[in-house]
Order: structure tokens, then sequence, then C-alpha cells
């Protein structure tokens, strides 16, 4: 059983993102590795870009941060090699098509294997172009993992059915998720940017498990370099919600 689907095996799951390079490629490692000893069953690892049209105002906000201050995807790499000597979760990277192309898709999904990268969000491919991808992640062992908002029923059945690891649903909607669970039978998780209790109680009750994008940028925005004991306590919380 690979990383991803033993994630979703016994409970549901809890998955974090960390925009890398905010407010240091060192801080950002120190996250992800108490992410995971807080009780986050999977974390996001943002690599910064100029223009992350998928991403909330704060996503937006720490990318521009983490691009003054010189981060790199090569620095991304290292650090997330580092990260998997310590942690056993999955780590996953949400990027764009650009970084992509630009540092070379063969180049950037052999690296990912080698630094323990268990999978991929490229939220601005189209699925008519998923082509660009789909074999240099398949050789590499990259799982193409999917964000699927309201659509056309055939273009819904489409997506989830060509999806790898988990499928993710940016809203809390019951009847997407029934939808999008009879064309997969992959784990669905809601995707929320700041989840209250509630929220987090209900979409943990629709779905497999919650992913939460803002809400840890937003600690580490506020409190920077000394951010890792307050993001740890916000995840041992949310964990606790999802029990």
């Amino acid at each position: 059983m690979n990383r991803l689907a033993k994630a979703f095996e016994k409970k549901k799951a809890l998955i974090v993102f960390v925009a890398a390079g905010d407010p240091n490629i060192e801080a950002t490692q120190k996250l992800v590795v108490a992410a995971a000893q807080a009780g986050a069953d999977i974390v996001q690892i943002g690599v910064p870009f100029s223009d992350p049209v998928a991403s909330s105002p704060e996503v937006q906000q720490a990318d521009q941060r983490a691009l003054a201050k010189g981060c790199t995807l090569d620095q991304i790499f290292d650090m997330a090699a580092q990260i998997r000597e310590k942690v056993e979760i999955p780590l996953i990277l949400k990027t764009y098509m650009n970084p992509i192309f630009v540092y070379g898709k063969t180049r950037f999904m052999g690296k990912c294997k080698l630094s323990g990268i268990d999978g991929v969000i490229v939220p601005d491919l189209p699925f008519e172009e998923r082509e660009e991808l789909v074999t240099v992640c398949t050789l590499h062992g990259v799982a193409r993992i999917p964000v699927i908002a309201q659509a056309a029923m055939d273009r819904i059945g489409m997506v989830a059915k060509d999806a790898e690891g988990f499928i993710i649903m940016p809203m809390l909607d019951a009847a997407l998720t029934k939808l999008v669970k009879a064309f997969s039978p992959l784990p669905c998780v809601v995707g929320l940017d700041a989840p209250t209790a509630e929220q987090a109680r209900e979409a943990v009750a629709i779905a497999d498990g919650l992913s939460i994008e803002s809400a840890i940028v937003r600690l580490v925005a506020l409190y920077g370099a000394n951010s890792v004991g307050h993001v740890k306590e916000y995840i041992e919380k949310m964990r606790k919600i999802l029990i």
C-alpha cells in the first residue's frame, strides 16, 4: 500500500497546506515536520509562483514573500528530501504548469521521486491537456491529484475517473461529493480555506477528509519564524475535531 492510500486507511484524513519559503525555507521544513507530529495525515507544500490564480489571497501574498526572498524549486526539493528522512506521511506539491515547464517536466517529476514527493496538484492544467504530464508522472510514480468543482456531469465523470491518489472538492457540497464517489473509488476530501469546527465536522461527515489551505498560511504571516508552536496547536485541535 502506498503512502497516499495508507493516509485514508483507518480515519478521516487531515490535509494541510504550507507555503514553501514563507517566511524562509528553514522555517517551512520545521512547519511540515511539526504538522506531521501534530496529526496531519498529508501535507501540501505550495511552490511559490508569481500568478497563483487558483489560490487564496493569503497564499498569493505568501508566494510573493517567498519569491522576494529567492525561494527556488531546487531549495524545495532539497527541503523535501530532508523532511522525508523525518516523516512518513505523504508530501504533495501544489504548483502550476509554468514552473514545471521552466524546470523541465521530466526533471521536475524525477526530482519529486528522488525527494519523496508522492503527488502533485496542478490547478491550471486543463483536463484536455493532461497528457502533458500523464506519461512523466506515471514513469516516476507521482500521483496526479485533481481539484473538482461544480461542472457538467460528463466532465466531472471524466476528471474523477482519471484521478490518482485522491480527489479534492473545494466546497461543502454533499451532492457533488456523492456524484464524484459514483465515478471514482478514490477518497474524496473537502477543501476549505480556514474552516470553523462546525464546517470541519460537516466536511468529514460527507467526505473522506478535510484539506485546509489558508489557515496555516495566516498563522505564518502573523507569527513568522515563531509560528511553529502556533501551527502545531492548530493542527492538534483540528485533528481532535476530525476523530
